[in-house]
């Protein structure tokens, strides 16, 4: 919520009970705002229609760091593009079937050359297999290949 006289926001929850608790404070003129002292009215808090200039300003000049702890610092909106995409420490998920290794992007590189649900190609059907199958059947996968494209 925004007091609209002096463009302070609080949480809606808390500027309530901000006020419940100071009743007995309220004059004639309202109460004073909690971070400016300037009178209010309950009247004239009101709900976001628009998001505060005030708001935006205050949040656009906050510096926030990176979660991964990569030492990375940005404006909130650049720390969230950052965090999702470039932080080379934040965490993935490996991209082959079956493997549910989470680990840092910069070691995922190094992951993928030895994990064991990676696929290769067998070198008599030249069917796909995972890189550890030592089952591997060439008569039985070429028969489930031609079956599944039926």
């Amino acid at each position: 919520m925004e007091i609209k006289f002096c463009g302070h926001s609080f949480c809606e929850r808390c500027i309530i009970e901000w006020i419940q608790h100071n009743k007995s404070n309220i004059g004639y003129h309202g109460l004073p705002c909690p971070y400016c002292n300037q009178y209010f009215t309950i009247s004239s808090c009101c709900h976001f229609d628009k998001i505060s200039k005030n708001l935006v300003k205050s949040y656009n000049n906050n510096v926030v760091h990176c979660i991964y702890e990569c030492g990375k610092s940005y404006d909130p909106e650049r720390m969230n593009q950052h965090e999702c995409w470039i932080c080379p420490n934040r965490p993935v998920m490996c991209p082959n079937l079956n493997c549910k290794n989470i680990q840092p992007d910069f070691q995922m590189e190094k992951h993928l050359l030895v994990c064991e649900h990676r696929l290769n190609y067998c070198k008599f059907c030249r069917l796909p297999k995972y890189w550890n199958d030592t089952n591997h059947n060439c008569n039985k996968e070429f028969t489930r290949t031609i079956e599944c494209n039926n």
